[in-house]
């Protein structure tokens, strides 16, 4: 009996998952300064940098923090998505050590238009076609909420990569500062959306 207890008691703390210590940042968009801060036990270290371009301006955005493991399923790599009026495009790296997340990777080039077509929305209605670009193979549809209640539901149509609509996928529905977003959900094939 002993045995048996002593073997249970050794498997769980084996088994005991020990949260990360990852890098975050202090400041913001270029998180210059950075702390070490406790993970939940259930998540990993990650660093990204995106572009955010609209309407002519782009704004560069590196971070770095604790990410749930379903957005590391995106996997290494760029991930891209339009709106058709903007579009967001980055690198991402996660990893499972404390601290692992210190470098700061580059804000992927400009992609070129790879003849893939989606449905984005303007002011009247969702059926505009605009041109998707580089790794961006997928269409999505879904629905922004401002939480003023006076605001009106808007519909997002657009162009995604495919590990950008994994990462969709694992939200469903969020609330982002100010907005709740349901959806995105995506389709495969041009102007699926």
């Amino acid at each position: 009996m002993k045995f048996l207890l002593s073997l249970g008691i050794i498997w769980t703390l084996l088994n005991t998952a020990e949260a990360l210590d990852c890098l975050m940042c202090r400041d913001f968009p270029q998180c210059e300064d950075t702390f070490s801060g406790n993970c939940s036990s259930d998540e990993l270290c990650a660093t990204a940098a995106i572009r955010l371009q609209q309407m002519g301006s782009s704004l560069l955005i590196n971070t770095k923090s604790c990410v749930p493991p379903s957005l590391c399923d995106v996997g290494n790599g760029t991930f891209s998505g339009s709106l058709g009026f903007m579009r967001v495009v980055g690198s991402v790296r996660c990893c499972d050590t404390d601290n692992c997340n210190s470098q700061t990777l580059p804000i992927p080039a400009d992609q070129e238009s790879n003849g893939f077509e989606c449905y984005s929305c303007d002011s009247s209605t969702c059926r505009h076609k605009i041109q998707c670009v580089g790794v961006e193979d997928r269409c999505f549809n879904g629905n922004v909420t401002h939480w003023n209640t006076w605001a009106p539901t808007v519909h997002v149509f657009g162009c995604a990569s495919s590990n950008l609509c994994v990462a969709f996928s694992h939200l469903s529905s969020a609330s982002l500062p100010g907005f709740d977003l349901n959806g995105p959900n995506c389709c495969e094939g041009k102007l699926c959306n």
